[in-house]
């Protein structure tokens, strides 16, 4: 009697289980008992996870245990699951594997028979979206198979309509425009633009000078001697002591203007003489000889706020005398300020800013007599008007 061998070789083992696992009724199922025995599951769960009852488990169980010379389970894992692992890593090669004859594992390789092939499972879903969406590709291809014969049947919409209309519309004929007007060329101004404008940098060279002869004074109704002091703030329009000679006068915040043109306006007579004369006034701008406020005092004496170069606005107080002006007192003057000019006799005393300029005599006394003709222009505007006596 042969004794078995009690410490086999690992080629040993695996010929071993190819001879347990040879007869092909039982042989499928030993693999897989011996596999799950292997991963650590007892008897009761191989026998619920394969379904099949724990006796059937247990026998042959105790058969492969007879047939390796093994006292049970605890031989089996300790000579022959290292073997196994290696003969079948998952129970995939288990259930795709069908073992060879014993004839056929001893032939060359090029005589044994190869391993069937492995089956895919394609789930029912992904089975069913294929199958739909195939007829949905056929229902397509159907309805412009049936789309491109009706449009080649029946006739389109617009053949239908242009064969609905008559065709002996008359037409009508062509509109023609005649006798239209030629229109007249729009006149055009040219502007001259003066090129002796002085720099800014500099101050102006020449002053402009009044009207040639001073303002005549306009017949007017005589009026009684002005009483003094006399003072108009513009608050409720004009005193009725003023004359308005020229334009139209505007009145903004109490202050008085002219609304177009030059404001022209006369105030007192002969019988005024030695009085200080004051005055606020406003907005001048730069505008190169534009004489903003000019007062004509009597028949000779000017006084004149106006408008240099760029910056130099300057008052002037001048004399008209044998056909010419002559200037007295010429000094700057700010955007907007105050004038006081002091006449007693011939005498003159100008304050810009409450600011003194030299002192001029001048003429006679009869020449800063009344009345005094105070013209706006320009955009200024004065205020707080006053005369009062010496």
């Amino acid at each position: 009697m042969e004794m078995p061998n009690l410490h086999p070789t690992s080629e040993e083992k695996k010929e071993n289980l190819r001879k347990l696992f040879a007869d092909p009724k039982v042989g499928q199922k030993r693999k897989k008992y011996l596999y799950y025995i292997f991963q650590g599951m007892s008897i009761i769960q191989v026998a619920e996870k394969l379904v099949v009852g724990e006796s059937s488990v247990r026998n042959e169980m105790t058969a492969i245990y007879h047939e390796l010379n093994l006292a049970g389970l605890n031989g089996l894992l300790e000579q022959y699951k290292l073997s196994f692992q290696e003969l079948y890593p998952s129970i995939k090669d288990i259930e795709g594997k069908s073992e060879v004859s014993e004839v056929g594992r001893n032939a060359p390789e090029v005589y044994r028979h190869p391993h069937p092939p492995r089956t895919i499972e394609v789930p029912y879903w992904l089975a069913a979206m294929i199958g739909g969406v195939f007829v949905i590709l056929i229902g397509l291809v159907i309805i412009s198979f049936l789309n491109r014969n009706v449009h080649a049947i029946l006739p389109t919409s617009t053949e239908v309509a242009f064969a609905a209309l008559p065709t002996n519309v008359p037409t009508n004929p062509p509109l023609t425009i005649t006798n239209i007007p030629a229109i007249a060329p729009i006149p055009t101004t040219k502007t001259t633009i003066p090129t002796n404008i002085p720099s800014p940098s500099q101050p102006p060279t020449e002053i402009p000078t009044p009207s040639e002869t001073p303002t005549s004074l306009p017949t007017m109704t005589p009026t009684p001697s002005l009483a003094l002091p006399f003072l108009d703030n513009f608050d409720n329009g004009l005193r009725p002591e003023w004359q308005v000679v020229k334009g139209e006068p505007m009145f903004i915040n109490g202050r008085v203007g002219r609304t177009s043109g030059e404001l022209r306006l006369s105030l007192g007579d002969t019988a005024l003489s030695n009085y200080t004369l004051e005055f606020d006034y406003y907005n001048l701008r730069n505008c190169a000889n534009c004489i903003f406020v000019e007062m004509v005092i009597g028949t000779k004496i000017n006084l004149s706020l106006v408008g240099g170069a760029i910056g130099g606005d300057f008052s002037r107080l001048s004399a008209f005398d044998n056909s010419q002006w002559e200037d007295l007192i010429t000094d700057s003057v700010s955007k907007e300020g105050h004038v006081k000019l002091q006449i007693l006799g011939n005498h003159f005393n100008l304050f810009l800013d409450s600011i003194p300029s030299e002192p001029v005599i001048y003429g006679s006394e009869s020449d800063t007599r009344g009345p005094i003709v105070v013209t706006i222009n320009n955009g200024a505007f004065i205020d707080n008007f006053s005369l009062s006596g010496q």
